[in-house]
């Protein structure tokens, strides 16, 4: 038994995103217990991190992921989500699709998000941002291509306007930045870059100033583009954290290190000023102030992690965002409005979560 370590803890949880596979003993068949045994072994035989990781180098070399159904290696070395993440891929070729069912439930949620919000007279705005699939697709695999049909988020557009909805597909806004900037997502990064990130939040605010006319803006002349070099969340899933992003990112001028906003932890009751321009939330309610804006509007801000980079430049234009994850359970919608009670609501989701239903629950449907 001297092949067989301790595993890894820290390696499984930052490489692949799990805890060390535990020997069950209630097993269906020989086939369960065979795939667990299998598992258990390899997280514990000896060199299992310098095998896969040259594995995992080799096959990059090729052009060839290592974890194909997760990460995706395409043209010049750019990485792309895989079918692991809600079937992107076979989306992206038109091999598969939401059901009639789950578009009519998208419809249902947003169309009871935006009841709620009506009864309480704050407006919804819901934007969403495109898939690295769509902007980069020149970078894909040749085998990829896209198809002609139509894709959920047009179904959802047409739908939704009967309800009066602010519905923003941000493509168009992101391939613009595209076609100045070269790049709109970091290229070993399943997310956008903060250029793209910053033009969202002024498509989104041109929106928001139906509803709040003095709000202030982050413009132009108010910031610097830098460049700076980011880790990739791809990369690491296929165990390369050397392959980082160089990418533009935008800070406001002469905001970068000053600790302008006081970020409160609503479930964990911490208060403390930021370090930096970028404020990173958890799953949980987060509330972000920002002293320098004096107008007292309020926002909150529902989003997944594309809500990352473009939450610092909302904070230039409220005194107070309310960030959460909209994967989270522990506060329904309504109950969120009556907790904060925010002036606008600005809800952000990447395309490709909508190939699946969001929980009606959450929403009150």
């Amino acid at each position: 038994m001297g092949l067989l370590h301790k595993p890894n803890v820290d390696y499984l949880k930052r490489f692949e995103n799990r805890l060390p596979t535990k020997m069950t003993t209630q097993h269906g068949s020989v086939k369960e217990f065979t795939s667990n045994f299998e598992q258990w072994f390899n997280d514990r035989i000896a060199f299992r991190q310098v095998m896969t990781e040259s594995l995992s180098r080799l096959y990059y070399r090729l052009g060839v992921s290592s974890r194909p159904e997760r990460v995706v290696v395409g043209e010049n070395g750019w990485l792309f989500a895989g079918n692991e993440w809600t079937h992107v891929i076979d989306h992206f070729r038109g091999l598969t699709g939401p059901s009639v069912q789950t578009i009519n439930d998208l419809e249902r949620y947003f169309a009871q998000m935006q009841k709620t919000a009506l009864e309480k007279n704050i407006p919804l705005i819901v934007a969403v941002a495109p898939n690295k699939h769509t902007v980069h697709s020149e970078h894909l695999p040749k085998w990829i291509l896209s198809t002609e049909k139509p894709m959920v988020i047009e179904v959802l557009q047409e739908r939704l306007t009967r309800y009066g909805l602010d519905f923003i597909d941000l493509k168009s806004t992101v391939m613009e930045v595209k076609s100045h900037a070269k790049s709109a997502f970091l290229k070993t990064n399943s997310h956008w870059n903060s250029v793209a990130a910053y033009y969202a939040y002024k498509t989104i605010m041109g929106v928001v100033r139906k509803y709040l006319q003095n709000v202030p803006g982050l413009d132009l002349e108010q910031i610097v583009v830098k460049k700076r070099t980011m880790n990739g969340d791809l990369a690491l899933m296929l165990q390369m954290p050397e392959l980082k992003s160089r990418d533009h990112y935008v800070v406001p001028v002469n905001r970068e290190q000053k600790n302008i906003y006081v970020v409160k932890d609503d479930v964990q009751k911490e208060q403390s000023p930021s370090k930096g321009f970028f404020v990173h939330a958890k799953m949980a309610p987060c509330r972000v102030e920002n002293p320098d804006i004096k107008q007292k509007a309020k926002l909150l801000f529902i989003s997944d992690s594309f809500g990352t980079a473009l939450a610092p430049y909302l904070s230039q234009s409220f005194h107070e965002v309310i960030r959460v994850h909209y994967g989270h359970k522990a506060n329904s919608f309504k109950q969120l409005l009556d907790t904060y009670n925010p002036d606008v609501i600005i809800f952000l989701i990447i395309e490709r979560r909508l190939a699946n239903p969001l929980p009606l629950k959450w929403v009150g449907s």
